[in-house]
């Protein structure tokens, strides 16, 4: 997985970029067919903005993309933030891919669409001879 960092209007320590590589590098156990990862790190310098911290993350996988972003007073939980999302992100896909599979393989059309199921029910006749209990 290649991870590429950017910045806007901040400096990328070695301290930044390791927790970056850290926190994104958990994604591969999520989806393990990962190719790169874009993260742009931008700092608002408009005043009236609170949160000024940009975390953008961009997941490009094999003809898929995922996406997220966040801001908050603090990089650090921007970045937190924005993983704890695409790991939902990718949960959900790999869930939806896994689904589509499993019902390929099974010779299933569609799940619940369309399928006709015929519901029998059971009526009771009644007797007119009264039964002893």
């Amino acid at each position: 997985m290649d991870i590429t960092i950017r910045g806007k209007n901040i400096e990328l320590t070695p301290a930044l970029k390791d927790y970056i590589e850290e926190k994104v590098g958990r994604l591969e156990k999520y989806y393990d067919a990962i190719n790169s990862v874009d993260v742009a790190l931008t700092v608002e310098r408009n005043r009236s903005i609170e949160n000024t911290q940009r975390a953008e993350v961009t997941v490009f996988m094999n003809g898929n993309v995922i996406r997220g972003e966040e801001s908050s007073i603090s990089m650090y939980s921007s970045i937190d933030i924005v993983v704890d999302k695409l790991e939902r992100q990718l949960k959900k896909y790999k869930t939806k891919l896994f689904n589509s599979m499993r019902d390929r393989r099974s010779g299933k059309k569609s799940r619940g669409v369309g399928k006709q199921v015929d519901v029998g029910v059971a009526v009771e006749e009644e007797s007119d001879q009264d039964e002893p209990f």
